[in-house]
């Protein structure tokens, strides 16, 4: 009986300081409803990805397998571009390219009697990418030694086409087409 006669007194001499206490209650009874109802639900399935990927840490680190922050794949990257670009010979180099084919086909017992080329600029990067284009004859052991020495070459050789056609049926050869793809550095590089 005293408590509701507590309340009555309060009640009376302040009217606000009840009405705020009451939405406070209710504020807080519903911030917790939400918490218990919504967020609780996530925080568990985030509790459990936490889990799973330190679990697979510990493996990975049982393993032997390094992890490798982000950072150092990009610093790599950087540096490997760097090699890239520094491996790419200038444009007056294309005279020693021409002839260095012209060797390894004579090392292979073979003779070029034309190469055509076709240089274009690329748009990504400061590169003109020459296509080149020959024929050879010779047996099909001269034009595999021949290829082998060419895919082996330290220059950045992509081969684009590779075709066979017929040769002299008498002396047993064949004619090798091909068509492949190096770089050189642009001018204004």
């Amino acid at each position: 009986m005293k408590a509701a006669v507590v309340l009555t007194a309060l009640w009376r001499q302040n009217r606000v300081a009840p009405v705020v206490l009451a939405l406070l209650l209710m504020a807080n009874i519903a911030l917790y409803l939400l918490a218990a109802q919504a967020l609780a639900p996530r925080a568990g399935q985030l509790q459990q990805q936490l889990l799973r990927q330190q679990a697979q840490l510990r493996e990975q680190e049982q393993r032997g397998v390094d992890q490798v922050s982000p950072r150092a794949i990009h610093r790599q990257g950087q540096q490997d571009l760097a090699a890239f670009f520094a491996a790419i010979p200038p444009r007056e180099d294309l005279s020693r390219l021409v002839g260095e084919i012209f060797n390894l086909a004579n090392e292979a017992g073979l003779a070029i009697e034309r190469i055509t080329y076709d240089p274009q600029r690329l748009r990504e990067a400061p590169l003109l990418a020459y296509t080149l284009v020959f024929s050879v004859n010779g047996s099909y052991e001269q034009l595999k030694r021949f290829v082998f020495s060419l895919e082996h070459s330290p220059r950045i050789i992509a081969l684009d086409e590779i075709s066979f056609s017929a040769g002299d049926a008498a002396r047993r050869t064949t004619t090798l087409n091909l068509r492949f793809t190096t770089y050189f550095q642009a001018d204004d590089a």
